[in-house]
């Protein structure tokens, strides 16, 4: 009888959710408290989701005993979920090797696209060595990000107890996570309707001119004119995922002018970093 009363309990509390009819309560930012109980969903307009995971995690798992594993998620996560809170996110979910990350108010695609590139930065300057170095070589650890901009609804799910959940669903966190999927390894792919956030700002756009070692990204070699740093993702990468156009980024701060490239961007969304300033 256990399956009969599991599946006319299930029944029921289904044919009660299909008759209510949801409420949706706008906001600017994410309540304190997000609903649990019934159809009451939080509706934001304009949030910047990011998500950034680890390329090849399982290959990494086959390549490392446990100990070493354990620590290079440790250092990995450890180090995006540190990232992108540091540059004011909202709320953070921790999926696996993948992170969440929603960034609202003002200025929220560029504290995303700062948080983001910072990253991608520190993996490949800072975590992919140090892994190289724990593993002696054996383990290259790449990073990928997707960025997308727009609206989306949100609310727990489960039960009273503490079984439950924040669901962000409608279009933008899911459309993230594709963007990430999408991504080469050790870059960043933003949405359309992000992009058209930040193509005003030359210093996101265009390069500061300076050519980087390809075998050590940390050093510079020559310079030359400025160049666009963005291109197109091809169609044919984009039809698995459903997503008609998109961007990628395959650059970090450079060594010599990342730091005035920085502030030019924080300069012109009017951004500050009071968790980053605060900590001593």
């Amino acid at each position: 009888m256990i399956w009969v009363k599991y599946r006319n309990d299930l029944k029921a509390e289904i044919e009660r959710t299909i008759s209510e009819d949801p409420t949706l309560e706008k906001r600017e930012s994410i309540p304190d408290s997000v609903p649990l109980m019934g159809q009451r969903w939080i509706q934001i307009d304009d949030v910047t989701a990011v998500y950034g995971d680890m390329v090849d995690s399982s290959k990494i798992d086959f390549e490392s005993d446990p100990k070493t594993s354990a620590s290079i998620y440790e250092v990995f996560t450890g180090s995006l979920v540190d990232t992108l809170w540091a540059f004011g996110s909202e709320y953070i979910d921790v999926q696996g090797d993948g992170v969440l990350a929603i960034f609202t108010g003002s200025g929220n695609v560029g504290r995303g696209l700062l948080a983001a590139t910072s990253f991608l930065t520190a993996c490949e300057s800072t975590i992919r060595p140090a892994v190289k170095k724990l593993t002696s070589s054996r383990v290259e650890v790449c990073c990928r990000v997707g960025l997308g901009n727009g609206p989306t609804i949100v609310k727990r799910i489960g039960r009273r107890s503490g079984i439950n959940k924040e669901v962000w669903a409608y279009r933008t966190v899911n459309e993230t996570v594709k963007l990430c999927k999408v991504a080469s390894p050790n870059s960043l792919v933003v949405s359309q309707r992000a992009f058209s956030k930040i193509a005003a700002c030359d210093s996101i756009i265009y390069s500061c001119g300076c050519e980087v070692d390809r075998n050590d990204r940390q050093k510079v070699v020559g310079c030359g004119e400025k160049k666009k740093l963005w291109e197109q993702v091809p169609r044919d990468r984009l039809q698995v995922s459903g997503i008609s156009d998109a961007w990628e980024l395959k650059s970090t701060w450079c060594p010599k002018h990342g730091d005035s490239t920085f502030d030019r961007i924080a300069e012109h969304y009017a951004l500050s970093f009071p968790r980053i300033e605060s900590v001593t």
